[in-house]
């Protein structure tokens, strides 16, 4: 049985390499928009998972065109634009299998699994809105616009916080 220095030892690795991958995220700049407020990116199909603007999530990368696209993000330093697929069991999802929304996302670096496949972290910048698909070879390309999130809430928004808050502090 292990001892309990053992296990603090394991601990502080692992807060250590997760501390070391989070930051590789941060690494990475946003996309310029041009002119019109857009940006073009390769795609990242997520299956079954929604990315939001600031969040940090492990990610399992599946196909060749994943692959590919986040390995070239990777290797010149750019985000790409993860999109939730409508039906997660398609393998080569096309344009019309994803929701219009997306999120900028930097891609950590890919860890291959003991059954083969691939697992990164990826961090949310901000929403994309598809405009339109450029290509589908070797990987999903879109140009997309940012969508400007106000930078305080209205009193409304501010309400329906209040509320949710105190509703979850009931429930907890």
């Amino acid at each position: 049985m292990s001892h309990p220095k053992d296990w603090n030892e394991e601990e502080d690795n692992f807060d250590l390499t997760l501390s070391q991958r989070t930051e590789e995220l941060y690494r990475v700049p946003n996309r310029e928009p041009d002119d019109d407020g857009m940006i073009e990116a390769a795609v990242l199909p997520l299956r079954d998972l929604v990315v939001f603007p600031r969040m940090v999530s492990p990610i399992f990368v599946g196909g060749e065109r994943s692959l590919l696209a986040v390995q070239e993000a990777q290797l010149k330093e750019l985000t790409v634009i993860g999109l939730t697929q409508h039906d997660a069991d398609l393998d080569n999802p096309g344009p019309d299998d994803f929701l219009p929304v997306g999120v900028e996302m930097a891609v950590g670096r890919l860890l291959q699994m003991p059954d083969g496949s691939h697992s990164a972290l990826v961090q949310g910048r901000r929403r994309v809105e598809i405009v339109e698909f450029r290509r589908s070879k070797p990987y999903l390309m879109v140009r997309a616009r940012v969508v400007t999130e106000p930078e305080t809430a209205d009193r409304q928004t501010q309400a329906l916080m209040r509320s949710v808050l105190d509703l979850l502090e009931r429930c907890v």
